[in-house]
């Protein structure tokens, strides 16, 4: 089960890293955007570009049924915990989509702006207006990566 701290982080403005392998066995990695748990706590979608999937063969209307890990990073605290699981189906985006990417990238930019001080047209840059899909993910384990002694710990199976 997601605990509270970890699903407040991986819906809110974080750096969103999702991590999967490519048809070769090589690593591929994106962004992700608008982050939602939904019910039962075992499923979650997060927009990612429609393009960055279509390039690992993966297209709307898939069920790969692929392993994925995302990694969530809070960009004022460090704090950070990583979801693997399986790529369960892939939908069009629905209306509401752009609006949550873009209060998304707002919270997550003006973060990087505090913290690291660069202009803020900077930042900007992290958010695009290309086509972007759903992304289904079934969760099977939580791990704590936040910098210290306990990174890399599993923090719990996760029970659908």
């Amino acid at each position: 089960m997601l605990t509270d701290e970890a699903r407040d982080l991986l819906e809110g403005g974080c750096a969103l890293i999702i991590g999967l392998t490519k048809a070769d066995g090589s690593p591929f990695a994106t962004r992700g955007w608008g982050f939602d748990v939904e019910d039962p706590a075992d499923t979650a979608r997060v927009l990612v570009r429609a393009a960055d999937l279509a390039a690992l063969g993966v297209h709307v209307g898939d069920a790969p049924d692929v392993p994925i890990a995302v990694t969530a990073a809070d960009v004022r605290t460090l704090a950070s915990v990583q979801l693997k699981g399986r790529l369960a189906r892939v939908t069009p985006s629905v209306e509401g989509d752009a609006e949550r990417m873009d209060r998304y990238c707002d919270v997550f930019i003006d973060a990087i702006v505090e913290v690291d001080g660069i202009a803020r047209e900077v930042g900007e840059r992290w958010r695009h207006t290309d086509t972007v899909v759903r992304a289904w993910i079934r969760f099977e384990e939580l791990f704590v990566q936040t910098p210290g002694p306990g990174a890399g710990a599993s923090v719990a199976k996760v029970q659908g």
